[in-house]
């Protein structure tokens, strides 16, 4: 058992709160070194109940170096009354539930979003390969993938993303529609704030609709790749509010093997928190502690919110937003985003630690932490555990704890220089190693209705074979993350992935278009730049020939389906060089 405190609050919660059970469905991601489990409420890695940590490195073992993550929202409406959708470990309740916001949430709703959807980039490199053919049945991967919602019940009409071949708003496999994922293997998870009040954090709901992407890439000749699992979350403000000085946070809960013998860092130009072992030797033999050469673990923001456009490409280079920003110098107008804004790490409530740097109680102090601020409303302060008059804090305001030498331009302490040593750790504030938990956040932004906001996360992993050393694995997982941003900046890896989605431009062809598709009595098939003269055959489902023709080299041509029986159809086209097929339905 890692938490008796906190293990004894989920099982009072449990009891208390029967009604609606959470956390009934989940899946793991373990295409490369890490086995990491996804829930289907969006607190990820730990299955709610034990203590067990579900972010293995290396997969397969007992060890691992992640408790839990979760997502933290806020922001203040016209009013200035503030907003929070954030949950640590589901202590006194949920602040966020599975399934799109709607206004019916029943035994049916929860049939169908109590779920997770685990698809891997074989199963849409088959699917395109296959699904013209007759006969083809695509795989239950695809066909249980959330592309639509109801939109009777206020649903939004695209919930997961997915590309649409012929256009109509529907996902249908059966029409040539995949997934559009991320990575080599991916589970989405869909989550809102807005089913019922917010009994973690008690703040007021936000309406976000929110689908979570976590992915990782079968890439083991990179060992950035091998060794780092992605979240990318798509935050949709469904309210009718503006939300202003918003602000998007990351908790985790960064146990590395044995909880108790850890320190915390922060990377500020690499735009990441991380956490390594406070002794040389991880954990007295434990089965789940790494023993000597312990790791390092990072929390990575690549990128976060828009930036308010201003019409330009904003320079690189620039002590600024850019400093670990994205999207800056890249020729690309507007599409700036803030990277991490803040970093804090507290304690957990009681045990001797001052009440203000404590685990957050009241929708306040969850708010005071995403802003960089102390429960009492107070910036952290550089040096000793940044706070004034708490282990020998010097000044001035920041936004980073324990930076080390990483913010070279002062940009976290709005360009003044420390008033005292600019090296700050976890070692030089005198503390002693023990169970860590950080939030890096990301903003401050505005937050209009029906806007969708982003964040892009990269959890890397490093661990020093060679050094016995425990901050030996800092400089690996440094040289990880800088191989990763650079990947996801470039959206693409060494092994051929993309960041962005999975797109088979070969199988895509934009010269043929069939419309309307389904249809009654008539098919338009408009083609241009073909080789020469077209022909057209017509299969059903069992692969017989119901119909064939000639079509124009370039234009429209419409063909009669009125005696068709209503169902699917292959429609295969060939020029004497080229050869394409498409799928249409008569109804």
């Amino acid at each position: 058992m890692k938490k008796p405190l906190h293990l004894f609050l989920i099982l009072t919660f449990i009891i208390c709160n029967c009604s609606y059970s959470q956390n009934t469905a989940h899946d793991t991601i373990s295409i490369n070194n890490i086995s990491a489990r996804i829930n289907n409420n969006g607190n990820l890695f730990w299955d709610h109940i034990g203590y067990s940590i579900l972010f293995n490195v290396p997969k397969g073992s007992l060890t691992g170096t992640i408790f839990n993550t979760t997502l933290w929202v806020a922001g203040l409406d016209s009013v200035d009354t503030l907003h929070v959708a954030a949950e640590t470990y589901d202590q006194r309740g949920h602040d966020f539930w599975s399934g799109p916001i709607s206004n019916v949430y029943d035994s049916a709703y929860d049939a169908k979003w109590d779920n997770v959807w685990k698809i891997k980039k074989t199963d849409i490199d088959y699917h395109l390969a296959h699904c013209w053919q007759p006969g083809y049945v695509p795989s239950q991967a695809l066909l249980n993938y959330p592309g639509n919602g109801d939109t009777s019940l206020v649903q939004t009409k695209i919930i997961a993303p997915f590309y649409d071949w012929n256009h109509d708003g529907v996902y249908n496999p059966y029409a040539g529609d995949y997934p559009l994922i991320k990575g080599d293997e991916a589970i989405v998870f869909i989550i809102n704030d807005a089913r019922k009040p917010h009994t973690e954090s008690g703040g007021n709901k936000i309406d976000l609709d929110i689908v979570g992407m976590a992915y990782a890439f079968a890439c083991n000749d990179d060992s950035a790749l091998w060794n780092t699992i992605f979240l990318n979350y798509k935050i949709s403000n469904r309210s009718q509010n503006i939300y202003h000085d918003s602000y998007i946070g990351l908790f985790s809960d960064l146990d590395l093997g044995f909880a108790n013998d850890d320190y915390m860092g922060c990377d500020v130009q690499r735009g990441s928190f991380y956490a390594y072992n406070g002794r040389n030797i991880d954990g007295y033999g434990q089965s789940n502690a790494y023993g000597a050469h312990p790791p390092a673990q990072s929390v990575t923001f690549l990128a976060g919110p828009k930036i308010a456009g201003d019409g330009i490409d904003n320079p690189l280079g620039q002590c600024n937003e850019d400093y670990n920003g994205y999207g800056f110098g890249n020729g690309i107008i507007d599409d700036e985003r803030l990277g991490l804004s803040k970093f804090i790490y507290f304690n957990s409530s009681g045990a001797g630690n001052p009440w203000y740097t404590g685990d957050p109680a009241i929708p306040k102090d969850y708010y005071c932490f995403l802003q960089g601020k102390w429960k009492d409303n107070i910036q952290m302060s550089y040096g000793g555990n940044a706070y004034i008059g708490m282990g020998a804090s010097y000044g001035p305001d920041c936004n980073y704890m324990f930076p080390g030498n990483s913010d070279t331009c002062n940009w976290g302490t709005s360009g003044l220089a420390p008033n005292g040593p600019k090296y700050w750790t976890e070692t030089t504030a005198g503390n002693q190693p023990d169970d860590r938990r950080g939030l890096g956040s990301s903003g401050p932004f505005t937050f209009y209705p029906g806007d969708t906001q982003e964040l892009d996360v990269a959890l890397v992993f490093g661990r020093n074979y060679t050094d016995t050393n425990a901050s030996a694995a800092i400089p690996i997982i440094q040289q990880r993350i800088d191989s990763v941003k650079k990947y996801f900046a470039n959206d693409k890896t060494p092994c051929g992935g993309s960041f962005s989605s999975i797109i088979n431009h070969q199988q895509i062809n934009p010269q043929i278009k069939i419309y309307p598709n389904p249809s009654d009595n008539f098919i338009t098939i408009e083609i241009s730049a073909f080789a020469g003269a077209a022909k057209y055959e017509m299969f059903d489902m069992v692969g017989r020939t119901v119909n064939s023709g000639s079509l124009k080299s370039s234009g429209k041509d419409r063909i009669n389906i009125s005696n068709l029986s209503k169902g699917l159809y292959f429609l295969n086209i060939t020029d004497g060089k080229n050869k394409f097929s498409r799928k249409f339905i008569k109804q």
